[in-house]
């Protein structure tokens, strides 16, 4: 699953529907620069993310950067509709950059407000300091100087915690019902023949079912990409054929194969029809 790899940033491919849903537009997923004479390009991106190549962080294929982290104008249109980066454009928008123009903007108001109040107290000798100090709370405020956690709030009761987390799972249950309602799959149309012919060249589902059955005792010795990835790049020393585990039953990673093959769909869109992680 794709997660950014962004400091303080926790966007990923389990949280676009929510994402979606608040912000009213889609979230995506770029991996770094990775073609040949990319290698500035690919520097900048982890410059621009305060991130550096070591023992603990590896860009790989799957290091990837949220489009939250890119401006509007960094984004074009394929001719089919998808929405990829320009070439050349660098992630720009993090949040220590809101933080530090927050915090030098407060911290000018802050110093011009007490250098006022100063030079006024100062401009007469016989300013008790009491006026002083109560000139600087109502600069400030009270709730300037209060601890992000008010401790002395009793916490709530365990039913309302129970309440609240029944909520939350009916909420993440209605999800789950959702994305499964819009997943693409074999069963919604083996029903239409000719559906059947356009997503798979069989001529229906009943000679697609029985190729299906002819091959199915292969897929015990079967390798996925992301395993032979693994085995390739020395992440591990050996693969057992047959354990992969996959959303997808076998009948439907078949049949998203052949979408691939038959009709040529892209990568993303294969990913977001199935409800699964691109490559």
């Amino acid at each position: 699953m794709s997660c950014c790899c962004v400091p303080k940033c926790h966007l990923s491919e389990r949280k676009k529907l929510d994402f979606l849903e608040v912000n009213e537009k889609k979230l995506s997923f770029h991996c770094f620069p990775s073609r040949k004479g990319a290698k500035k390009q690919r520097k900048a991106w982890l410059i621009a993310i305060r991130r550096d190549e070591g023992p603990k962080f590896k860009v790989t294929k799957k290091m990837v950067v949220c489009s939250e982290h890119f401006q509007e104008t960094d984004f074009k249109f394929t001719l089919t509709g998808m929405r990829v980066l320009k070439a050349g454009v660098v992630p720009s928008k993090f949040a220590w950059s809101k933080e530090k123009k927050t915090r030098q903007r407060t911290d000018r108001s802050a110093m011009s407000s007490l250098e006022n109040v100063v030079d006024t107290s100062l401009a007469s000798e016989d300013t008790p300091l009491e006026s002083l100090e109560e000139a600087m709370d109502a600069t400030y405020g009270v709730a300037d100087v209060l601890p992000h956690h008010d401790y002395s709030c009793a916490p709530l009761p365990t039913e309302n915690k129970l309440e609240a987390a029944q909520e939350r799972i009916k909420e993440l249950e209605l999800q789950v019902e959702e994305l499964k309602g819009r997943q693409f799959s074999w069963e919604k149309i083996m029903q239409d023949d000719a559906l059947v012919r356009f997503y798979t060249g069989f001529h229906c589902a009943s000679l697609f079912n029985s190729f299906f059955n002819s091959i199915r005792d292969y897929t015990a010795n079967m390798v996925t990409y992301s395993q032979h990835q693994r085995l390739s790049t020395g992440k591990t020393k050996k693969v057992t054929p047959g354990t992969a585990q996959s959303k997808l039953s076998l009948k439907n990673q078949f049949f998203l194969f052949l979408n691939k093959v038959r009709i040529g769909s892209m990568d993303q869109d294969l990913a977001d029809k199935f409800v699964v992680s691109p490559l």
